[in-house]
């Protein structure tokens, strides 16, 4: 009996490899992404902190201009930081598109590769099966040809 071999099974195996790649990155630059959210969130919450301090300085009574004008700029530079982190969350956010993009098609790869692979063993294991039936089929003529001959 012949044992089933698949001719491209390298190529298989470089497609599952390249996907299985395109599946880390996708997964780090989520990462990446929570990574971003959260910092922003941080920083957010930082800005209302301050907003709510710079609140406090004038219902004191008397009102400390540098300490408001200090809390006014850090502010300022907290939603400048906002706009950044925004900013790096867009490219994330379309690099984080190609990925996926990326992992589809190596996915769509493996999956024809895979099918193909499957069509070729069951056509090996239909061929195995009509030998082992002519196989048989010779052996009960010859066991029986002597029956026919008479």
């Amino acid at each position: 009996m012949k044992k089933f071999t698949f001719p491209f099974h390298a190529a298989l195996k470089y497609r599952r490899h390249r996907r299985d790649m395109c599946r880390l990155l996708l997964a780090e630059v989520m990462a990446d992404q929570r990574k971003f959210d959260e910092a922003r969130l941080a920083v957010l919450q930082n800005q209302g902190r301050q907003a709510d301090e710079m609140r406090t300085i004038g219902q004191a009574g008397t009102f400390d201009v540098d300490a408001a004008s200090a809390r006014r700029f850090h502010i300022s530079r907290l939603t400048m930081e906002i706009a950044m982190i925004d900013h790096r969350r867009e490219a994330v956010s379309q690099q984080l598109d190609l990925c996926r993009q990326a992992l589809r098609i190596a996915d769509q790869e493996v999956k024809a590769l895979e099918k193909l692979e499957e069509r070729r063993r069951t056509d090996h294991n239909h061929e195995l099966e009509r030998e082992r039936a002519l196989e048989l089929e010779d052996t009960w003529m010859a066991a029986h040809s002597r029956e026919f001959s008479k």
